[in-house]
């Protein structure tokens, strides 16, 4: 007899969220079976004992699905995710996992359209984060294994070599997605992953500072160190900011315009996965505007629209011309923007 599949329980409280309980396996090729336990963060905050690790990764193909079992119920996601859950899956501990595809109805647009907007304590609150770059190259391995082992054993690296397994390794898609930068800035405890192996955000930071300044002057210069450099810098900025979560509300058009091309499956999430950064200079959180409220039953069209003029509401008189200056057709999304019906100058 097939299994149904699972049907979601609404959230009550204002902030409520689910944790997926992934049961551990010592066997990697086992279907992955686990419950969602639902819970609030002020609970999770208050409660260091119960703890949870967040899940940033790129979806991946939506096309392509794989099947988990929550309380013995179907919940279908994508390769990539499946992958995820069996790479982080331990041996022998019960884990607690934060998981937007699994712990969010993403059938529900109200429930998502709330859920989105916490996502920011979510990665706060969480004990920490693993970034799941994927699985395991043989690249991978020696990068992440020669990272480990100079912290273990206070050695130092093959320069030469480790140049080209980073430049490898910042080619995989997760670099190029808009959600990660919001994740990355929130997350306390960063954990870069790939397979099996991980190592924290910070020790991999200091080892492409090690190759810029201690190995080759051309690798300062390269795409590789420029991105990963750039996303560390906003971190660090981020993170002894005065008031971290208090960016200008104008800053947002400059944000977006510095992350054109950069990939979303949905094209109102390039405005969305921002919303969480940024806020008036009143301090009052810029997704809470009526305008650009995160809210996913809105078309591409509305978002977009609606942003331009809540720009525009805000913006001092000198900068409101600007607007016009950032129309282009690109997102980086999946969507023809030359379809989008939107006034002309409007920024898509």
């Amino acid at each position: 007899m097939a299994n149904k599949m699972y049907q979601y329980k609404p959230l009550i409280e204002q902030d409520s969220i689910r944790l997926l309980i992934l049961p551990p396996s010592a066997d990697s090729a086992a279907d992955v079976h686990c419950t969602l336990l639902t819970t609030t963060l002020s609970e999770l905050e208050n409660d260091p004992f119960h703890g949870y690790t967040a899940l940033c990764y790129v979806w991946g193909d939506p096309g392509k699905r794989k099947v988990i079992y929550v309380d013995n119920k179907t919940i279908g996601i994508t390769v990539n995710l499946d992958s995820a859950l069996r790479e982080i899956r331990d041996s022998l501990r019960e884990q607690h996992l934060w998981i937007d595809a699994i712990c969010i109805d993403q059938a529900d647009s109200p429930e998502k359209s709330k859920q989105v907007i916490q996502m920011t304590r979510v990665y706060q609150i969480a004990r920490n984060t693993i970034i799941y770059l994927g699985e395991s190259t043989e690249s991978s391995t020696l990068l992440l294994g020669a990272i480990s082992r100079a912290y273990k054993q206070k050695a130092g690296y093959h320069y030469e070599k480790l140049e080209r397994l980073f430049s490898e390794l910042v080619q995989r898609s997760w670099f190029t997605r808009v959600w990660v930068f919001q994740e990355l800035l929130f997350s306390v405890d960063p954990w870069v992953q790939c397979g099996r192996l991980h190592v924290s955000w910070g020790h991999l930071y200091q080892a492409t500072e090690a190759i810029a300044v201690v190995g080759f002057a051309a690798f300062q210069h390269s795409e590789a160190y420029r991105v990963f450099a750039a996303m560390n810098k906003e971190r660090s900025n981020f993170k002894s900011a005065r008031r971290p979560s208090k960016i200008l509300a104008e800053n947002l058009i400059n944000l977006l315009t510095a992350r054109r091309g950069l990939g979303v499956s949905d094209p109102r999430d390039m405005v969305f996965a921002h919303n969480g950064i940024v806020q008036t200079s009143s301090y009052q959180t810029f997704l809470e505007a009526e305008e650009i409220a995160i809210d996913y039953s809105k078309s591409v069209e509305k978002v977009f629209t609606d942003l331009a003029c809540h720009c525009l509401k805000i913006f001092p008189d000198y900068r409101r011309l600007e607007i016009l200056s950032y129309k282009e057709n690109r997102t980086g999304c999946r969507a023809k923007e030359n379809e989008l019906e939107v006034p002309s100058w409007v920024p898509d």
